[in-house]
């Protein structure tokens, strides 16, 4: 069943507690979206002079708890270093134009020593825009044609019954097929729908396993 946002908020004060505890941080704010195509599955953001910072999350991450884990442990890296950073200098900083690197020295530290207790690539500097998919729960994913032997899918891991209608729908209408997998490279995919937008595969790779399921896989029963 995917986390709530209970679920959420108890998994960020673990973490505090376990891993930032010296510092007294607050509880970050947090919010969820569905984003078609976003490079992350969640983002940490601080605006000059707020006493807090917003963590963004995927709702596609929320039925998989250790991929939740390992990308809310890397935002909290960028909530503390929020968190500590001079107003004063950050706001003359951003004036000129200027960014500090959030993957910098400090980042790359804290991440060492969470990996020390968590385990090694627990958390790296790209740990926020890939899936633990050895732990990858079984999804639906559903693929259609798209243009000249190119395909675009859509995801849900437990299909509600408007998305069971839309697939009934693309199947009859777009030539789409549905599959159940556990590769965890696809389960940020735009979600399934009637009306909207579809994902495209992001490397030769990835079109290959998408070309090759759509011709050859098992078709899943709802």
């Amino acid at each position: 069943m995917p986390a709530t946002s209970g679920d959420v908020e108890r998994v960020i004060r673990e973490l505090l507690g376990k891993h930032f505890a010296e510092h007294a941080l607050p509880m970050p704010r947090i919010a969820f979206q569905n984003r078609i195509g976003a490079k992350s599955l969640a983002i940490c953001a601080w605006r000059h002079g707020a006493d807090n910072t917003l963590v963004t999350i995927q709702r596609s991450i929320l039925g998989d708890e250790r991929t939740l884990r390992r990308v809310l442990a890397h935002e909290l890296i960028h909530h503390w270093q929020f968190m500590r950073t001079d107003q004063t200098t950050a706001t003359a900083l951003a004036k000129v134009g200027i960014q500090p690197d959030g993957h910098g020295a400090d980042f790359v530290e804290y991440a060492e020593r969470i990996n020390a207790t968590e385990g090694a690539g627990y958390v790296s500097k790209r740990s926020d825009q890939s899936y633990d998919t050895s732990a990858a729960p079984p999804f639906y994913i559903l693929v259609q044609p798209h243009g000249n032997e190119r395909f675009g899918f859509t995801v849900a891991i437990r299909p509600s019954a408007a998305q069971k209608a839309a697939i009934a729908d693309k199947r009859t209408k777009d030539m789409a097929r549905l599959f159940q997998i556990t590769d965890g490279r696809f389960l940020n995919g735009a979600p399934i729908r009637r009306h909207g937008g579809y994902s495209i595969p992001r490397s030769p790779e990835h079109a290959e396993f998408i070309a090759k399921l759509y011709a050859t896989g098992t078709d899943a029963k709802l």
